[in-house]
């Protein structure tokens, strides 16, 4: 054992003391998993083993930090190393403090309350139970006249539609379906285009972000009506619709993703 190391894991853009405890656990449980010998302090966690197998638990500190949803975060170490002999322990150093307490410390059990998870049946009944139960008081909401029929037909009514009309709904679906599909595709194909330049190319990046920013706060139900008066009552408008629909927001969301992944990570994959 030629190596010990204190490290502090910090997670800057925690929001309150579970969200810090929850990211610290996550390391804990990542040290733990490892094999090697260690101590959790209140400040830091010392672990102790060969330098390789130190240093990369330390760099893989950040990673684990990361996966836990950390996007800012402080690792701060001390590093304890001699090449030819071994370092002191951690028992050595303050077992005699600590004469009851385990030199090893396990990582804590999640915050949260444990719950039992529902079984199959409860997850399918309780939800088909609720939506018989809407259905009938919208039934007798109608029946008995406090909602007016000509503004709510009753389900009855509306299944009765669906099944009189159901050539002509399909033919209309089918339709539908293939400019919703068209559109998904086209804008899912630019989105992953200006994503992957706008990761690239910093420039792209400052250019492009704020427009990427105020799109999300206008409506498209704004935007249908102008693709109508410029495109004309066929099929482009409303591809156009689901285009600008599915655009912006998978850039933004692809953008993020490749901007949170270590740099050290792709270049240990690269390698």
């Amino acid at each position: 054992m030629n190596c010990s190391v204190a490290i502090q894991f910090l997670p800057m853009d925690a929001t309150n003391d579970d969200a810090t405890c929850d990211a610290v656990d996550a390391v804990i449980a990542y040290i733990d998993s490892t094999g090697v010998d260690y101590f959790v302090g209140p400040f830091e966690t010392a672990i102790e083993g060969d330098y390789e197998t130190c240093m990369e638990i330390l760099k893989n500190c950040q990673l684990v930090g990361a996966k836990a949803g950390c996007r800012h975060m402080m690792c701060y170490a001390k590093i304890n190393y001699r090449p030819d002999g071994d370092v002191m322990s951690t028992d050595r150093k303050i077992g005699k403090y600590h004469p009851r307490r385990p030199r090893v410390r396990r990582a804590r059990a999640s915050r949260r309350p444990s719950v039992s998870a529902p079984s199959k049946a409860r997850r399918v009944g309780v939800p088909l139970a609720a939506l018989a139960a809407l259905l009938v008081v919208w039934e007798l909401l109608v029946d008995l006249g406090v909602i007016p029929n000509f503004l709510l037909p009753t389900p009855v009514q509306v299944v009765a539609a669906l099944v009189e009309d159901a050539p002509l709904i399909a033919g209309h679906c089918v339709v539908t379906l293939g400019e919703a599909a068209a559109g998904l595709a086209l804008g899912v194909a630019l989105g992953f285009v200006f994503a992957v330049l706008m990761d690239r190319f910093e420039t792209f990046y400052l250019a492009f972000e704020p427009l990427m920013t105020v799109s999300q706060t206008i409506p498209t139900v704004a935007i249908a009506p102008l693709l109508v008066l410029w495109l004309g009552y066929g099929a482009l408008p409303k591809i156009v619709l689901v285009i600008l629909s599915t655009f912006f927001p998978i850039t933004v969301s692809l953008v993020s993703g490749f901007r949170s992944v270590d740099p050290d990570a792709i270049d240990s994959c690269a390698r």
